[in-house]
């Protein structure tokens, strides 16, 4: 499904445009029939097969390895169970050439989430004006809570090799981790075109519980990762993870969840919320998060006119 939307997505662009194109599969020594399947598709454009030199049990080291083969000024993941928009590559190159020399180091498009049981759904976020958002105000005010991008993020490329890439510590956050990294250096231009659809999951046990340590020791990591960051802002960021661990993983314990992680002398200490006070915390950090996001929408419209306005552009440290 994955690899039949990128030639979806191919197929409106011009042989111009496609050859702007590089498409990368990265198989991680699979056993299954992915290999084969990769090798039977057929793109016009670079299309290129990798593997990292032995199976990494950790799945970032494969992402990794694969972002670093690849050329082009600008970059995305792609995972396999996630799906591109038929006019997404079109939305996502036209965005690209206009911040060539901008200031933006990701691009936001709109995403539909589906399931295995649910449709797609209307395109999100309900927001119809191009935006510039500034970066900064992102990692003090929203990346602390939330993250707000989906994993398939188009990143400069450079700029991913400067901060280091994914953190392979992570493997389920290490997106989020790395947007509070990249935004350090510029902004988010985002576009009300689609991009892709993002597919979501139900929690094993295990997925669950890991999905809860990441969060709890992003949470820790908050202040070297923003030293900007006031300190009742980086506290009430960790409550908000600790909110997220109480809904996931009800009746489990801080303590040994954290056994073992850097900083969870922080983490114990912090209040646990009962089930009923943690549905209550969630609703106000959602709403306060979709709040923000909005009035950053709004002030990136004036940032945007003036950044278009401006004829000699600030570009990014890696531009």
């Amino acid at each position: 499904g994955c690899l039949a939307s990128i030639a979806a997505a191919l197929a409106p662009l011009s042989p111009a445009a496609r050859a702007d194109v590089e498409i990368i599969v990265c198989d991680n020594h699979s056993s299954d029939g992915t290999l084969a399947l990769a090798q039977s598709a057929d793109f016009p454009c670079v299309y290129r097969i990798v593997q990292p030199p032995e199976f990494f049990d950790n799945r970032t080291l494969n992402w990794h390895h694969g972002l670093s083969q690849a050329q082009g000024v600008w970059m995305m993941m792609l995972h396999a169970d996630d799906l591109l928009a038929p006019g997404g590559l079109k939305a996502i190159l036209r965005a690209a050439r206009r911040q060539t020399h901008g200031s933006a180091v990701l691009l936001s498009g709109l995403i539909r989430t589906f399931s295995d049981e649910t449709p797609p759904s209307r395109p999100k976020p309900f927001w119809p004006f191009p935006s510039l958002l500034s970066g900064e105000a992102l990692r003090r005010r929203v990346l602390p809570f939330h993250c707000p991008f989906v994993p398939f993020t188009p990143m400069r490329r450079a700029l991913y090799a400067q901060v280091g890439g994914l953190d392979a510590r992570y493997e389920l956050v290490q997106d989020w981790d790395l947007w509070i990294r990249m935004l350090a250096f510029g902004d988010v231009y985002a576009v009300p075109e689609e991009f892709g659809l993002w597919r979501q999951h139900g929690f094993s046990a295990k997925y669950a519980t890991m999905f809860a340590q990441n969060h709890l020791e992003l949470g820790v990591r908050l202040p070297a990762l923003i030293p900007t960051l006031p300190p009742d802002v980086a506290d009430d960021a960790l409550d908000a993870q600790i909110v997220k661990v109480r809904e996931w993983l009800p009746d489990a314990a801080l303590e040994s969840l954290t056994e073992g992680m850097p900083g969870r002398e922080r983490i114990v200490s912090r209040p646990f919320p009962t089930r009923e006070q943690a549905a209550r915390a969630a609703q106000y950090y959602r709403q306060k998060m979709v709040t923000e996001l909005y009035r950053l929408r709004l002030a990136g419209l004036g940032r945007l006119w003036a950044a278009d306005s401006n004829p000699n552009p600030v570009p990014t440290d890696a531009s």
